[in-house]
């Protein structure tokens, strides 16, 4: 997922019907809100194509039922809490400032 230069690179508004993967292969630090309705988002992997980008959670708070990877550059939570069901990994960086995770 590229975000061809708009606020936020992934903006869920409303309901996934099944289970929802994401890759982020962004160069530019951006925003996203990835919480929907029903909190089916399974697995998010960061995997910037060069740099090392700065994506911050926007909108909602973020729930994964399955793994975060982050694989290069970093996810701020700003202020909003994280909950990973499965794992954290990757060469990347986490930044939890004061949210829950």
């Amino acid at each position: 997922m590229d975000d061809g230069g708009n606020e936020y690179i992934l903006n869920i508004d409303g309901t996934i019907l099944s289970y929802l993967d994401v890759t982020i292969v962004g160069i530019t630090s951006r925003s996203f809100d990835g919480q929907s309705a029903d909190d089916d988002i399974r697995h998010i992997v960061i995997t910037p194509a060069s740099g090392t980008p700065t994506f911050t959670l926007g909108g909602s708070s973020l729930v994964l039922s399955g793994d975060l990877t982050i694989n290069g550059g970093e996810l701020d939570t700003g202020t909003k809490d994280l909950t990973v069901a499965g794992d954290v990994t990757g060469a990347g960086t986490l930044t939890g400032n004061a949210s829950a995770i």
